[in-house]
């Protein structure tokens, strides 16, 4: 039986094309143009997670019913690390002293799940960044960042969902040791620090 013309239209949509995106992982962070004063600043991720589970790949069905989905702590790509010292990197510094971004993954999640028009892949985490002294410890700043977002599809992908929490967590990163007020709590904590050495007996 020959198809009508508008079935073989609605047959040759490509799956796995974008149809939306949302979430403040997605925002474009400015960079500060303050310097941070020290020399450099290095990256350690704690994962504080209970249940993380070490496989990133989801089993997405091809074909999924509105409710149908799943999700779990997924460990991040072990690139991650480069990602976040590219991060440090862009930022500017000039000063002496040697920094440590203690990077906490106080929760995280990423999944999928599908509604009557697309299946979407998502992601949610919490961080805490306390950026230290290298040398005393001493913590010269703390931050707590949320993070969110979603990609929907019409298909889901057997990794999406994982890219999309590394991405998440490199974006949260970002705004909590990258942008102006970042900096500027991070310099405030240098001149607190040094002051209080200088009367310490």
């Amino acid at each position: 039986m020959r198809l009508a013309p508008w079935t073989v239209a609605v047959l040759s949509v490509p799956l796995g094309g974008c149809i939306s995106h949302n979430g403040d992982i997605f925002d474009k962070n400015v960079y500060a143009t303050e310097a941070v004063h020290a020399a450099d600043m290095a990256v350690e991720i704690v994962d504080e997670r209970k249940n993380v589970v070490p496989a990133r790949k989801f089993d997405t069905p091809f074909f999924s019913l509105p409710g149908d989905g799943a999700s779990a702590e997924v460990a991040f790509s072990p690139s991650v690390r480069g990602d976040l010292e590219k991060v440090l990197a862009r930022l500017r510094y000039d000063g002496q002293r040697h920094l440590l971004a203690r990077l906490h993954l106080v929760s995280g999640v990423a999944g999928w799940r599908a509604t009557w028009w697309s299946e979407i892949e998502y992601a949610k985490i919490r961080i805490t960044v306390d950026v230290e002294d290298a040398d005393t410890h001493a913590t010269l700043a703390r931050g707590v960042v949320d993070g969110t977002g979603e990609w929907g599809s019409l298909d889901a992908t057997d990794g999406g969902p994982a890219a999309l929490f590394d991405h998440a967590l490199v974006a949260a990163f970002e705004r909590a040791v990258a942008t102006a007020k970042a900096v500027h709590d991070v310099n405030a904590g240098l001149v607190r620090h040094h002051e209080v050495a200088r009367v310490a007996p």
